[in-house]
Protein backbone atom coordinates (compact mmCIF):
# COMPACT_ATOMS: atom_id res chain seq x y z
CA UNK A 1 0.00 0.00 0.00
CA UNK A 2 1.92 3.77 -0.29
CA UNK A 3 3.22 5.24 2.09
CA UNK A 4 2.91 8.70 3.00
CA UNK A 5 4.30 11.53 0.46
CA UNK A 6 6.55 14.02 0.84
CA UNK A 7 5.59 17.50 1.70
CA UNK A 8 7.28 19.07 -1.74
CA UNK A 9 4.61 16.58 -3.17
CA UNK A 10 1.51 17.80 -1.17
CA UNK A 11 2.65 21.20 -1.53
CA UNK A 12 2.94 20.04 -5.84
CA UNK A 13 -0.58 18.72 -6.08
CA UNK A 14 -2.61 21.51 -4.48
CA UNK A 15 -0.65 24.23 -5.85
CA UNK A 16 -2.85 26.65 -8.36
CA UNK A 17 0.23 26.76 -10.62
CA UNK A 18 3.78 25.04 -10.34
CA UNK A 19 6.37 24.19 -12.89
CA UNK A 20 6.49 20.48 -11.85
CA UNK A 21 4.70 17.46 -13.25
CA UNK A 22 2.98 14.93 -11.20
CA UNK A 23 4.24 11.62 -13.19
CA UNK A 24 2.75 8.05 -12.89
CA UNK A 25 4.64 5.56 -13.88
CA UNK A 26 3.41 1.80 -14.68
CA UNK A 27 5.99 -1.18 -15.07
CA UNK A 28 4.56 -4.33 -16.75
CA UNK A 29 6.58 -7.54 -16.22
CA UNK A 30 6.36 -11.15 -17.16
CA UNK A 31 8.76 -14.15 -17.30
CA UNK A 32 8.40 -14.29 -21.15
CA UNK A 33 8.82 -10.66 -21.77
CA UNK A 34 12.68 -10.38 -22.71
CA UNK A 35 12.53 -6.29 -20.86
CA UNK A 36 9.76 -5.34 -18.57
CA UNK A 37 7.68 -2.67 -20.29
CA UNK A 38 8.11 0.80 -19.07
CA UNK A 39 5.65 3.41 -19.57
CA UNK A 40 4.93 7.21 -17.95
CA UNK A 41 2.43 9.50 -18.33
CA UNK A 42 4.37 12.13 -19.75
CA UNK A 43 5.16 13.69 -23.49
CA UNK A 44 8.48 12.66 -23.26
CA UNK A 45 10.31 9.55 -22.05
CA UNK A 46 11.32 9.37 -18.32
CA UNK A 47 14.93 8.29 -16.42
CA UNK A 48 13.97 7.42 -13.19
CA UNK A 49 16.32 4.98 -10.82
CA UNK A 50 18.46 3.94 -13.69
CA UNK A 51 15.48 3.01 -15.77
CA UNK A 52 13.77 4.23 -19.16
CA UNK A 53 9.99 5.00 -19.17
CA UNK A 54 8.25 5.64 -22.12
CA UNK A 55 6.44 8.63 -22.33
CA UNK A 56 2.50 7.58 -23.34
CA UNK A 57 -0.84 8.88 -22.73
CA UNK A 58 -2.38 6.46 -20.72
CA UNK A 59 -5.67 6.91 -18.44
CA UNK A 60 -5.61 5.16 -14.77
CA UNK A 61 -8.51 4.87 -12.10
CA UNK A 62 -6.08 4.00 -9.09
CA UNK A 63 -6.99 1.53 -6.62
CA UNK A 64 -10.01 2.24 -4.22
CA UNK A 65 -10.66 0.85 -0.66
CA UNK A 66 -13.77 -1.23 -0.67
CA UNK A 67 -14.95 -3.89 1.95
CA UNK A 68 -15.17 -6.79 0.83
CA UNK A 69 -13.51 -7.22 -2.40
CA UNK A 70 -9.99 -6.61 -3.08
CA UNK A 71 -8.37 -3.30 -4.64
CA UNK A 72 -8.72 -3.07 -8.64
CA UNK A 73 -7.04 -0.18 -11.33
CA UNK A 74 -8.11 0.20 -14.55
CA UNK A 75 -6.08 0.72 -17.05
CA UNK A 76 -6.55 2.70 -20.49
CA UNK A 77 -3.60 2.71 -23.02
CA UNK A 78 -3.83 4.57 -26.08
CA UNK A 79 -2.31 1.55 -28.70
CA UNK A 80 -0.75 3.81 -30.84
CA UNK A 81 2.48 2.34 -31.61
CA UNK A 82 0.61 -1.66 -31.45
CA UNK A 83 4.20 -2.91 -29.35
CA UNK A 84 1.77 -3.67 -26.48
CA UNK A 85 -0.60 -5.85 -28.40
CA UNK A 86 2.04 -7.69 -29.87
CA UNK A 87 3.59 -8.35 -26.36
CA UNK A 88 0.05 -9.51 -24.82
CA UNK A 89 -0.71 -11.97 -27.80
CA UNK A 90 2.01 -14.04 -26.91
CA UNK A 91 1.99 -14.06 -22.99
CA UNK A 92 -0.22 -17.36 -21.28
CA UNK A 93 -0.07 -16.22 -17.80
CA UNK A 94 -1.03 -12.83 -16.46
CA UNK A 95 1.59 -9.83 -15.95
CA UNK A 96 2.21 -8.36 -12.72
CA UNK A 97 2.11 -4.76 -12.61
CA UNK A 98 3.83 -1.64 -10.30
CA UNK A 99 2.33 1.70 -10.48
CA UNK A 100 4.29 4.43 -8.98
CA UNK A 101 4.14 8.34 -8.72
CA UNK A 102 6.99 10.69 -9.11
CA UNK A 103 7.41 14.53 -9.49
CA UNK A 104 9.54 15.63 -12.28
CA UNK A 105 11.67 17.83 -10.25
CA UNK A 106 12.32 14.60 -8.36
CA UNK A 107 12.39 11.67 -10.40
CA UNK A 108 14.39 9.21 -8.18
CA UNK A 109 12.02 9.10 -5.53
CA UNK A 110 9.00 7.52 -5.75
CA UNK A 111 6.15 9.40 -3.72
CA UNK A 112 3.42 6.64 -3.96
CA UNK A 113 3.64 2.97 -5.25
CA UNK A 114 1.25 0.07 -5.81
CA UNK A 115 3.23 -3.31 -6.19
CA UNK A 116 2.38 -6.26 -6.53
CA UNK A 117 -0.89 -6.01 -8.85
CA UNK A 118 -2.00 -8.91 -10.93
CA UNK A 119 -3.53 -8.02 -15.25
CA UNK A 120 -6.68 -9.97 -14.28
CA UNK A 121 -8.10 -9.18 -17.34
CA UNK A 122 -7.08 -7.30 -20.53
CA UNK A 123 -8.95 -6.69 -23.62
CA UNK A 124 -8.09 -4.21 -27.08
CA UNK A 125 -8.69 -2.93 -30.35
CA UNK A 126 -6.95 -1.17 -32.88
CA UNK A 127 -7.34 2.17 -30.54
CA UNK A 128 -6.83 1.28 -27.21
CA UNK A 129 -5.77 -1.49 -24.51
CA UNK A 130 -7.80 -2.12 -21.52
CA UNK A 131 -6.30 -3.88 -18.21
CA UNK A 132 -8.03 -4.42 -14.81
CA UNK A 133 -5.47 -4.79 -12.34
CA UNK A 134 -5.77 -6.13 -8.65
CA UNK A 135 -4.14 -7.70 -5.78
CA UNK A 136 -4.27 -11.21 -5.31
CA UNK A 137 -7.52 -12.64 -4.57
CA UNK A 138 -6.57 -13.28 -1.37
CA UNK A 139 -10.08 -13.42 -0.26
CA UNK A 140 -10.83 -16.50 -1.99
CA UNK A 141 -7.82 -18.58 -0.82
CA UNK A 142 -9.36 -20.84 2.33
CA UNK A 143 -8.31 -20.14 5.27
CA UNK A 144 -6.83 -22.24 7.29
CA UNK A 145 -4.96 -23.25 4.11
CA UNK A 146 -5.11 -27.00 5.40
CA UNK A 147 -7.45 -29.02 7.11
CA UNK A 148 -6.77 -30.50 10.28
CA UNK A 149 -7.32 -34.44 9.39
CA UNK A 150 -5.92 -37.63 9.60
CA UNK A 151 -4.09 -37.59 5.93
CA UNK A 152 -2.29 -34.52 6.77
CA UNK A 153 -1.92 -34.12 10.53
CA UNK A 154 -1.58 -37.95 11.79
CA UNK A 155 0.39 -37.40 14.73
CA UNK A 156 -2.57 -34.98 16.48
CA UNK A 157 -5.13 -38.41 15.42
CA UNK A 158 -3.15 -41.04 17.60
Amino acid sequence: MPRATSTTFTRVAFAQRTTTAVIELLTLEHSSLTAPIRLARNYSDIASRGNTYTGCQFDLTWPQDRENEPPQAELRYQNVSRDLVAAIRTLRTPMTATIEVILSSAPDVVEASYAGLSVIANSYDRDVVDFMLSFERFMQESFPAKTFGPANFPGIFK
